[in-house]
């Protein structure tokens, strides 16, 4: 990507003041002189930032120019409004466009949603780029503007490119909008800027206890660890550090059986959890545990009483989700740890749709062992963490893995380091916004929800209306299949279906079957999964691209006419 030539100079300039704040303020002469700088033009540019009060002037014998404000606090996208005006996209534009100024009929341009989506990413991610930041990672902020540039810049390409033949049925059209957010996220630009480091400067191994390149590894898995704890209300002490969710949920519920097998085999948990915990309870069945999976109401929630009523002296183990991962329900996780607190039972939560989106507090829950993960909440993937009480009650568990003894024992392995600090900065900033970015992606589902049902009749929520995850919503078509409005949708959104595919045959999902949804209906859920980088505008789309697909199929649909005539 290209700067404007005044973006560029106004960058150099800062940059050389930040770098010599030891003998403020600084003449404008020294700075065009040894950056090679135009001494006119730099003038104008410094006009611009001192009326954006980014940088002031001193006057005297001595004088010149400083930052106003420390570097900490200045962003690259206040420093490009000072030098463009307030829309980046119009600058990157005419710059990237080659054109003297922005052609007049570009709101009407057939790549324009391109250039704003990309006009959107680059504010956002200048916006929680600051001055000291951009002089400390300088290659990972260009390395990630280029990426955004150039994939962008594909898609424009693949937009103009004209048709290979008449019987082309349409030119290559940008990724659909990403929808979903349950299955996994996108990398938040934060967390890749202090993930980067760590393959080039900070490489060592953290266990290498001799050298200073183990040392500096060391102490970033500390701090990491200190935030993936903290997020839960945990003691660094009590995380352990796996490759996801699926790693945690199998260390904590075999670990736990085999620990504990001779005070009991009795394990509960209910039919609509991941398949993790589903399948390891399979597992342990068959190596003598007793399962009890609890039912769900119509809404996807346990009843309080049939837990109790499953509790037996040979119980060692309750595993309930905190969060469904299709139907976004939330269960009643403090009721049920007073419970087992109260019969003394080991609770276990798989937390990896809850962490980061809603607050989860382990001490006062009740939760004993919990598991997450950072790729649901804006981290990289293959890397997870495992919450073990240390007191009231000290929770023991068998290892799963050995060689080395890492993880206090728990998990043997050498220690992930990019992806600890990256875990820990994608909490970091989880617990910092997510009672605004809740509240904007409930206000985003809702708003979707509601431009679906006023367009289309025969369309029904799965789960429960309020206790459910600020971005989920999963909804039932009447008279369709799931696999056939995915197809129809898929060239404006990716979403997921209620629905998956196996050898050929369609087979419904267990949560929605778990909940006694009519048969139709559950061929026809599809879950949007709406997250931290969507916006209104996409929402809209979405909704007018669902709603002509849905209406394009049900005229077709034989079933749907004869509902219709026969309510008449």
């Amino acid at each position: 990507m290209r700067l404007t030539t005044r973006s560029e100079y106004g960058l150099i300039c800062l940059k050389y003041l930040c770098e010599h704040t030891d003998r403020v303020p600084i003449s404008l002469g020294e700075i065009t002189e040894n950056e090679k700088l135009p001494k006119d033009y730099v003038e104008q540019i410094f006009l611009r930032l001192r009326r954006a009060s980014i940088i002031q002037s001193h006057k005297g014998v001595r004088g010149g120019f400083a930052l106003s404000r420390p570097a900490s606090q200045i962003s690259i996208k206040e420093v490009f409004e000072a030098l463009e005006g307030n829309s980046i996209f119009e600058a990157f534009c005419r710059e990237e466009m080659r054109e003297k100024i922005v052609c007049e009929h570009y709101r009407e341009c057939s790549i324009r949603p391109i250039w704003t989506r990309l006009s959107e990413l680059i504010n956002d991610f200048c916006s929680k780029i600051t001055l000291d930041v951009l002089l400390k990672n300088e290659k990972a902020v260009i390395t990630h503007l280029d990426y955004l540039s150039q994939h962008w810049a594909q898609q424009i390409q693949d937009e103009n490119r004209p048709a290979k033949s008449e019987t082309t049925v349409s030119n290559v059209r940008p990724k659909p909008i990403y929808m979903d957010y349950h299955a996994t996220t996108p990398l938040d630009p934060r967390v890749l800027e202090v993930m980067l480091p760590c393959y080039t400067d900070v490489f060592g191994n953290a266990a290498s206890t001799s050298h200073v390149f183990g040392w500096e590894a060391q102490k970033l898995v500390d701090k990491g660890r200190e935030q993936i704890a903290h997020i839960v209300g945990a003691s660094s002490k009590e995380v352990i550090i796996t490759s996801g969710a699926t790693e945690s949920i199998n260390t904590a519920l075999k670990g736990v059986f085999e620990m504990y097998r001779e005070k009991g085999n009795h394990i509960i948990t209910q039919v609509t959890e991941h398949k993790a915990v589903l399948d390891a309870c399979r597992y342990l069945e068959r190596k003598g545990a007793e399962v009890t999976y609890l039912p769900v109401d119509e809404y996807g929630l346990i009843r309080i009483s049939d837990l109790e009523n499953a509790i037996t002296e040979k119980t060692i183990l309750i595993s309930i989700m905190y969060a469904n991962n299709e139907i976004g329900t939330i269960q009643p996780i403090t009721k049920i740890g007073q419970i087992a607190k109260r019969r003394e039972i080991l609770f276990h939560v798989d937390g990896a749709q809850a962490v980061g989106k809603i607050p989860v507090n382990v001490e006062e829950m009740g939760i004993d062992l919990l598991s997450y993960t950072a790729h649901k909440m804006y981290g990289p993937k293959g890397v997870g963490a495992l919450y073990v009480r240390k007191k009231n009650p000290r929770v023991r568990l068998s290892a799963l893995m050995h060689g080395g003894g890492h993880e206090q024992g728990f998990r043997s392995g050498t220690l992930n380091v990019a992806g600890i600090v990256a875990f820990g900065k994608a909490c970091e900033i989880a617990e910092q916004e997510m009672g605004s970015e809740g509240l904007r992606l409930s206000q985003l589902r809702d708003s979707l929800k509601e431009k679906l049902q006023k367009e289309l009749d025969e369309v029904y929520l799965n789960g429960h209306a309020t206790e459910r995850l600020p971005g989920n919503l999963n909804l039932s078509f009447g008279y369709l299949e799931g696999e056939a409005l995915l197809m129809g949708i898929g060239d404006t959104v990716a979403v997921s279906s209620g629905s998956a595919c196996t050898s050929g045959s369609v087979e419904t999902s267990h949560v929605l079957r778990a909940l006694n949804s009519r048969p139709d209906l559950m061929v026809s859920a599809i879950r949007f999964g709406i997250g931290r980088f969507n916006t209104a505008e996409e929402v809209e789309r979405v909704a007018e691209r669902v709603i002509q697909v849905v209406r394009k199929l049900r005229e077709m649909s034989p079933l749907y006419k004869a509902a219709k005539e026969g309510k008449k």
